[in-house]
């Protein structure tokens, strides 16, 4: 299911403390965010802004990153849930503007494919919505209230009426008119390092999704096993990943010391614009 193998792209882009990362979607550049929520950029991306300069220290440490349609803003989010918008980003609310108090930390803040909304999901599978992403259900709605490390959302279905969930155990749960592939457990896997993300593959591909864990293996459902940096992390873990925006048949993985790998038919554009 997953196979060690030689990257397409091995970048050493000489930055530690990334949470997370976001790619534009003309494949031109990357945006990084760390913990204080510094932004740092390779390639064309633009830099907006970031909170040590709008002079913003976070009442919580930041989560994630998110890029708008248009590659021409982001919106950052912290894990109490507060979101900050830069350049065409609009703020369509927060957490704490809706007086709730999450009673785990956010992990991810994803944005609906027309731009206009997006998903806030916490460590135990509480689904927050704003705008005009479509809320379909939580984790504990479900009946799943031990559930802990969840890592990410992919939204799914016709106007995006459908997300997936995964754990940390690598356990997929679906929502809407979401469709399961496939997730660890039944097939017997442990993973050394919880899962930190779910990648889709273009739906006219296959539709398939990788399962992405902090021990470097990528688990394939339905989408070609183009690889894993297992044996080149040397004791680091990977700390975020992206289904490559251009392609949608490859991934980009970042680890915690700064190498970026890309695996699969990564876009060429990126791979110049992070090699130059």
């Amino acid at each position: 299911m997953t196979l060690p193998g030689e990257p397409a792209v091995l970048v050493d882009l000489g930055l530690s403390d990334i949470v997370d990362i976001a790619i534009a979607p003309d494949g031109s550049g990357i945006w990084l965010v760390d913990a204080t929520g510094e932004v740092h950029t390779v390639g064309d991306a633009l830099f907006l802004g970031s909170l040590p300069a709008i002079g913003v220290a976070p009442g919580s440490a930041v989560a994630g990153i998110a890029s708008t349609r248009s590659g021409r803003g982001y919106w950052i989010v912290t894990k109490n849930g507060d979101v900050y918008s830069f350049g065409d980003a609009p703020h369509l609310g927060t957490l704490p503007e809706m007086g709730i108090i999450p009673a785990a930390p956010v992990v991810v803040l994803v944005a609906n494919a027309g731009g206009a909304g997006y998903w806030m999901v916490s460590e135990q599978g509480d689904v927050y919505t704003f705008g005009t992403a479509h809320y379909l259900g939580t984790l504990r709605e479900k009946g799943f209230k031990m559930v802990t490390g969840v890592a990410g959302l992919l939204p799914e279905g016709k106007e995006e009426k459908g997300y997936l969930l995964v754990d940390g155990r690598g356990e997929v749960y679906t929502f809407g008119e979401a469709w399961y592939r496939g997730s660890l457990p039944p097939a017997g896997v442990v993973p050394e390092r919880p899962a930190i993300g779910l990648l889709r593959r273009q739906p006219s591909l296959s539709g398939g999704y990788w399962i992405v864990c902090g021990d470097g293996e990528v688990y394939s459902f339905l989408a070609p096993a183009y690889g894993s940096p297992t044996d080149r992390l040397d004791g680091e873990a990977l700390v975020a990943s992206e289904a490559d925006p251009l392609t949608g048949d490859g991934y980009w993985l970042l680890a915690g010391d700064g190498r970026l790998f890309g695996y699969g038919n990564v876009a060429g554009e990126l791979v110049k614009a992070i090699s130059a």
